[in-house]
């Protein structure tokens, strides 16, 4: 009885180290790289850089009838797989702290696709080159996505077609003129939302009276038969603008940079 007694005792133990010693010592294992003032492990022990073979196999892990957002952050080297067209039910898709160097036709998002997309949320991401990638630039873009966010990013300038998109995109005020100086079609009939932006504040500026025309520097350096029309009119023929720019928007997006860089270590 006693042998027996010992037994039990001895395997109890065996067990406890089992279900508690082992993960302790696993764990042990990573504490040194766990940042507890983060919350988490720093970015830069990713497991790797983006390349297009390990995105697609951690996507192939998930069940695309039942993902609904994707986020996709520190990867240096970003190559978006055609595996994201398969996500027909996705609703959201967030890129933080990214550098993509290919996402291509091949794995656009469209509207054929993603039908159910609203919000597509770059924060701090980099592309190679300096312009937006053509997964961004699909024909059956989605017409269902209207939050299509750019925040700290290397861009340099839009391509000429992208006023077709009718997204909610930011715009800077060099590329105000390419919009402006494209004919209205059936493809585009609201007006562009500029709120919250430089362009609106000139604008502003100009219907009450206290500035006379828009800003020299906006214009400077590019030649005459590439600037508008529009950029040349002064406070009182102002009104050619109405019903083509918006600057009273009734809500705007945040992206909340300075709660991302926070929680991600930068």
């Amino acid at each position: 009885m006693k042998r027996r007694a010992i037994a039990l005792v001895l395997d109890g133990i065996l067990d406890l180290l089992t279900a508690t010693g082992v993960p302790a010592l696993i764990m042990l294992s990573f504490y040194k790289d766990y940042d507890f003032e983060l919350g988490g492990f720093p970015a830069e022990l990713c497991e790797h850089a983006g390349e297009m073979a390990q995105v697609a196999k951690e996507w192939n892990e998930l069940d695309p009838m039942y993902t609904r957002r994707i986020l996709v952050t520190h990867c240096p080297v970003l190559e978006v797989p055609p595996e994201l067209q398969g996500f027909s039910n996705m609703i959201g898709m967030k890129m933080y702290n990214n550098t993509i160097s290919r996402w291509e036709f091949d794995a656009a998002i469209t509207g054929t696709h993603h039908p159910n997309l609203v919000a597509v949320v770059l924060g701090r991401v980099n592309t190679t080159p300096k312009t937006l990638p053509p997964g961004l630039l699909s024909p059956d873009f989605p017409r269902q996505l209207t939050d299509l966010s750019l925040s700290f990013s290397n861009l340099e300038a839009f391509p000429d077609e992208i006023y077709l998109m009718g997204s909610n995109m930011t715009y800077l005020p060099k590329w105000v003129d390419v919009y402006l100086a494209k004919p209205r079609t059936q493809w585009y009939v609201a007006p562009l939302d500029l709120s919250m932006t430089p362009f609106c504040d000139a604008l502003t500026e100009l219907r009450a009276g206290t500035r006379s025309q828009f800003p020299e520097e906006w214009t400077r350096g590019v030649p005459t038969d590439q600037i508008s029309n529009y950029m040349f009119l002064r406070s009182e023929n102002v009104t050619a603008l109405d019903g083509l720019i918006e600057c009273a928007s009734q809500w705007i997006i945040y992206f909340p940079t300075e709660d991302e860089d926070r929680r991600n270590g930068l």
